[in-house]
């Protein structure tokens, strides 16, 4: 999965980024989100610091100030975006990025808060192409689902095989940030070393989904979903985990060795028992 292009320059020598720092209660009237201040295209944050004295940065967006514009107006919760003549930017944490082939002329925000976003080709989650998406069969589903006439999608996954005429939401979830920051750089968490989380139950009429990750060899007429991690159908019970110990990585949907599927109930979202004894995190506890 390709992640938005990191778009800010350095609008001061000092780190790359101009820092104002407000004793007075001059820099309440400091404007944030995307705007053209001092004839630049920028985005300004708060990044820390109490009500008398924020911290805002301000940092270039490489766009064209005679056509730069906000899309949505800037508010706590809501994902801003920008666009000029023919680029489209989204503003994450104290930065700008740029939306990958992005046309401008077309594009629009399908969602509130912004988490949605589409032109005439493609279709945007928090800045990310759903790679393959069209724009024009486009549909939203109960979080964190959504489809098109092709494909099925978990966040900023496509879920690989899953017929979307048949798919539908069982138990409705969400995603974490799709971008997060770490130090100063930024990065997708779409991809198999550190996978985003994704939460939520689903079924196409072949098999069930938890998040984005197939359930594979289950008896789909018997399969019962019995909590965030844990379901059964009449042969065994199944757990929701990540393929090494450490619970990093690759998530699976795993049979849940020597667990008794008709007498199996859950306790908590990790604890479950059996006629024999209780499991934790999907393994018969000692």
């Amino acid at each position: 999965m390709k992640q938005p292009r990191h778009l800010g320059r350095p609008a001061a020598p000092l780190l790359g980024v101009l820092f104002l720092t407000c004793i007075s209660t001059g820099c309440h009237q400091e404007k944030l989100g995307f705007q053209v201040k001092d004839g630049q295209s920028v985005f300004v944050a708060k990044v820390t610091g109490g009500p008398g004295s924020p911290i805002i940065t301000r940092q270039i967006a490489a766009a064209d100030p005679a056509t730069f514009k906000p899309v949505n107006a800037y508010s706590r919760g809501t994902i801003p975006y920008a666009k000029d003549a023919t680029k489209v930017l989204l503003g994450h944490g104290n930065s700008p990025f740029l939306l990958e082939d992005c046309d401008a002329l077309s594009f629009k925000i399908l969602t509130p808060v912004g988490r949605y976003a589409q032109d005439k080709q493609h279709v945007y989650y928090w800045g990310l192409k759903l790679e393959g998406s069209d724009s024009k069969t486009f549909e939203l589903l109960d979080p964190p689902y959504s489809r098109d006439a092709k494909q099925v999608y978990a966040g900023a996954r496509v879920i690989p095989g899953a017929d979307p005429a048949g798919f539908e939401v069982v138990v409705p979830g969400d995603t974490e940030v799709a971008i997060i920051s770490s130090g100063r750089t930024y990065k997708s968490r779409d991809d198999t070393t550190s996978p985003t989380s994704i939460w939520g139950w689903a079924r196409d009429g072949r098999y069930y989904y938890r998040g984005s990750v197939r359930v594979n060899g289950a008896d789909y007429d018997t399969f019962e979903i019995l909590g965030t991690f844990y379901a059964k159908d009449a042969n065994h019970v199944y757990y929701y985990t990540s393929k090494n110990k450490y619970g990093t990585g690759e998530k699976v949907v795993r049979v849940v060795s020597g667990a008794d599927a008709q007498t199996f109930v859950l306790i908590t979202p990790i604890r479950g028992r059996d006629k024999s004894g209780e499991f934790v995190r999907g393994k018969r506890k000692e």
